[in-house]
């Protein structure tokens, strides 16, 4: 294997990791003319390092492309085409003597560096598998993550892996929270303490992967990470073409301008497409260090306060099996059916004043006023406040809240005067903060006379990824609950038993 790649104009290494960030978005899936066109324009630029992927072992969860895995068929390709020093990663999660050793006979010709990601308490283990990695003859870097969470101590311990079974040792901001200050002082302390070569990779979070990696290289880390336009996990990383156009001004690093244009052009359809970039629930993760793309899904496919304040003192009472037992239920989305068809939904509200209301989103309340039926809500992180600004020109004696404590545990906002009733505690959280789940659970344990559905539309082929995992999450639940007297009264996309709502009234 050859040795650290030699520098340029610059007294550090340059590791474009597109392909492997970026596959949090495509499912590590390229187009072929993709490939050839990147691989044609990095042979060009001043990159030392090329990370094409993942070296995981087949996992059964969900799908992952080829540059999840690395099959040799893919290493072939990409050695082919690119002349530039490869890098693979893995997860020290995964790791075991046994998949380690699979790992190395399958990368051994094609890559030049392996990278094990570990968690800070880890680091011990990704080492013993470091020192296998290098007597194989790859060259080795530890990524060790969340370092906005790291501290004086964890640090003065990093320090101590060993340089002999080491090329880099990487400060990862995982969760772009990092300021540069403190990227500083832990360069400092480090840069004083160990051996080990030292290298940063950024995430965007706050906008500030640029300065960041800038204090870096400052400091002298020895290695950078960067992507094209910056597609990466989340808010994404440091811009490959803007960390090259400041070196070509600080570094007097040669540049081929036009083919880095040109490059980049190739991935706009991609940023189009996938829209990765930092946004406020990007920026919350990174200053409470939380993961970023968990943050981001929760505020898109639920409703999720990004306030950390807990409401203390609230009014509560268990729900009254009464309630809802023997009776009929329409479970209301948010879907346009609710609008459109909202006369004859009133209709038959009007006719079944003893049915219950069941909003699972407040968008469809409007919709749905001026009928006697009680209306019961659900009031997870700001749903409350969004509600109040509906009903406060309303009488709100036939609307009550419904909390489940286990499933919405961070800010909850309890409209003024709204009674609340929470729900049994032995509820099954395997959907997490679903409500549709919680609806189809209350209606097993309850006996609902009938549970009827409007508002759950599904979405076309252009629904976003967080808008097509709640509608195929959404899918497993009615699946799970299909012997059950469920029907929904207005068209949907979702696989459910249909009745007209026109042929209720």
């Amino acid at each position: 294997m050859p040795q650290i790649a030699e520098m340029t104009s610059k007294n550090f290494a340059i590791l474009d990791c597109t392909l492997r960030d970026g596959g949090y978005y495509t499912k590590w899936d390229y187009s072929e003319d993709l490939l050839l066109y990147y691989f044609e324009a990095i042979n060009q630029l001043p990159v030392d390092y090329v990370e094409i992927g993942y070296l995981n072992p087949v996992s059964g969860d969900s799908y992952h492309g080829a540059f999840y895995y690395l099959p040799v068929s893919t290493l072939e390709f990409c050695k082919t085409h690119c002349n530039k020093k490869l890098v693979a990663m893995i997860d020290e999660k995964f790791l075991s003597d046994t998949i380690l050793l699979k790992i190395l006979e399958k990368a051994s010709g094609f890559i030049d560096m392996i990278r094990i990601a570990v968690k800070p308490e880890n680091v011990a283990a990704a080492e013993k598998f470091s020192k296998e990695i290098k007597k194989a003859g790859f060259e080795v870097a530890i990524n060790v993550m969340y370092a906005t969470k790291w501290n004086n101590d964890l640090i003065t311990k990093l320090a101590k892996v060993n340089a002999k079974y080491c090329n880099y040792l990487y400060i990862v901001d995982s969760y772009g929270g990092m300021l540069p200050k403190q990227l500083e002082q832990h360069l400092t302390l480090m840069t004083k303490l160990a051996d080990v070569p030292l290298g940063f990779h950024g995430h965007n979070n706050l906008e500030l992967a640029t300065a960041n990696s800038m204090t870096a290289i400052e400091k002298g880390v020895s290695i950078i990470d960067s992507t094209i336009m910056g597609m990466g996990r989340g808010a994404g990383n440091l811009r490959t073409e803007l960390l090259l156009s400041i070196l070509n001004k600080t570094h007097s690093l040669e540049i081929d301008f036009d083919v880095l244009y040109s490059l980049c052009s190739e991935f706009e359809d991609l940023k189009s497409h996938y829209k990765w970039g930092s946004n406020l629930p990007f920026m919350v993760s990174a200053i409470r260090s939380e993961q970023q793309d968990a943050v981001n899904s929760k505020v898109k496919k639920r409703f999720f306060s990004l306030n950390e304040e807990k409401e203390e003192n609230l009014n509560l009472s268990g729900i009254n099996v009464k309630l809802l037992e023997d009776k009929k239920v329409l479970l209301v989305g948010g879907g346009e059916s609710v609008k459109t068809h909202s006369k004859a939904i009133k209709l038959w509200l009007n006719q079944n004043s003893e049915a219950i209301l069941l909003f699972s989103s407040s968008k469809n309340v409007a919709s749905l006023e001026r009928t006697d039926n009680l209306k019961l809500h659900f009031l997870g992180g700001n749903e409350g406040k969004r509600l109040e600004k509906l009903l406060k020109r309303s009488n709100l004696k036939n609307h009550k809240g419904i909390l489940a404590p286990e499933f919405f545990d961070t800010n909850n906002y309890i409209p003024e005067n709204m009674e609340v009733y929470t729900l049994p505690s032995n509820l099954d959280d395997s959907y997490g903060r679903s409500i549709t789940s919680l609806i189809f659970q209350l209606h097993k344990k309850f006996n609902f006379d009938q549970l009827l559905i409007t508002g759950y539309d599904g979405y076309d082929q252009n629904a976003s990824q967080e808008e097509l995992e709640l509608f195929h999450e959404n899918q497993e639940i009615f699946d799970k609950y299909e012997s059950e007297a469920i029907f929904s009264i207005t068209p949907s996309k979702y696989k459910l038993k249909q009745i007209s709502v026109y042929g209720l009234i």
